[in-house]
């Protein structure tokens, strides 16, 4: 035993015992820690001074106390499922702590994280929905002692949904003016819940508030052509995921152009057949001229950025065979004919204003 004099000094005295002292036995105050016993001893004299023992102790390393306070607490339900495990434990000796971590579907559940030195665990995978999970913790000292936590269990909910985002970035902008007359609507939807499916409702028309024209849209864009000259119109998408919930988009607006300001030509071409082989639709191989056995696809490309296009007309030979309206425009030229014979495409906008286009070809059958 260490005992200090009235000086501060240290001075050896006689062991008198290696466990822990009792009160009774030394005077009036004790206060023990981990590794030593401080004792205050009676007064000394006339001066009142003190003796102050330290004394060391025999002291056995204990273990760790058993985890508690778990986050999702015990029978927990609605537990997200990317929930984070969380846990109390300590030891009574403040040894360093690393622990086992248990967590399944089943139970005892299998070990997952070992030597882990947190107290606050995520599995590194999204937990099933509306599932009942079990899981565990055990603590282990520096001294490889260990104690085992209970088994706790909690049950997942199903994610939050959200609704969808409202529609947003409309083609053509919003209050823009001299619109074509033959346009296709476009707007941004989605949702946020990358499993989640949209539809959408479109109202649109020159009234203020406009009627629904489409519901249940699973695009994110609608032809509205042909459109009249002049004339504000208004327009608004609602999305609705397959949960139910809804998303109002603004109402827009823009102005077409006035016809009578376009006299410039649309643009045309013919697209397909072009100069290769074709055999019943099939393109076989590129060739100086056009060379079509059995049935071909006509394709023509056709645009105008003032009125936009009114419709297409297909002559084969100067007589008339089709007259497209609106896009694709694209006519199946299944006549039998032997020989070489022209393709003409005349492409008319909204004010009337014309573009031609054509392909000699040779055909057969």
């Amino acid at each position: 035993m260490i005992k200090i004099n009235e000086y501060g000094e240290e001075e050896w005295y006689k062991l008198i015992s290696h466990q822990p002292y009792n009160c009774e036995d030394l005077g009036r105050s004790i206060v023990q820690t981990r590794d030593y016993c401080y004792a205050i001893a009676g007064s000394t004299g006339s001066s009142n001074n003190y003796d102050i023992y330290v004394v060391k102790l025999d002291h056995e390393n204990l273990p760790p106390r058993q985890p508690n306070h778990p986050i999702p607490w015990d029978g927990e339900a609605d537990v997200d499922i990317d929930t984070i495990l969380s846990w109390c434990c300590s030891d009574p000796d403040n040894d360093p702590l690393t622990f086992d971590i248990y967590l399944g579907t089943e139970n005892p559940p299998p070990l997952v994280e070992t030597g882990y030195r947190y107290t606050e665990y995520q599995y590194p995978e999204l937990l099933e929905t509306n599932t009942t999970y079990y899981w565990m913790v055990v603590a282990r000292d520096d001294h490889n002692h260990e104690t085992a936590g209970p088994v706790w269990r909690f049950t997942t909910g199903y994610p939050q949904n959200n609704p969808p985002y409202t529609p947003n970035s409309p083609y053509p902008e919003n209050g823009s003016v001299d619109v074509p007359l033959n346009i296709t609507l476009r707007w941004k939807g989605e949702d946020p819940d990358p499993n989640d499916s949209v539809v959408y409702d479109i109202m649109f028309g020159t009234e203020n508030p406009p009627p629904k024209i489409v519901e249940n849209y699973t695009m994110t864009n609608l032809s509205v052509s042909p459109l009249n000259k002049n004339t504000t119109y208004y327009w608004r998408v609602i999305s609705r995921d397959n949960h139910g919930a809804v998303s109002i988009g603004p109402l827009w607006h823009f102005t077409t152009i006035a016809a009578e300001s376009d006299t410039i030509s649309p643009y045309v071409k013919i697209i397909r057949p072009g100069r290769a082989v074709y055999l019943f639709d099939h393109e076989i191989i590129r060739f100086p001229v056009t060379l079509v056995i059995g049935d071909v696809e006509i394709e023509v490309k056709a645009v105008d950025n003032e009125t936009g296009i009114s419709h297409v007309e297909i002559y084969i030979d100067s007589i008339m065979k089709a007259n497209l309206s609106s896009e694709p425009f694209i006519w199946r030229w299944s006549d039998v004919m032997f020989g070489i014979h022209t393709i003409e495409v005349i492409a008319y906008d909204n004010n009337r204003n014309t573009a031609e286009d054509s392909i000699i070809v040779w055909k057969f059958f």
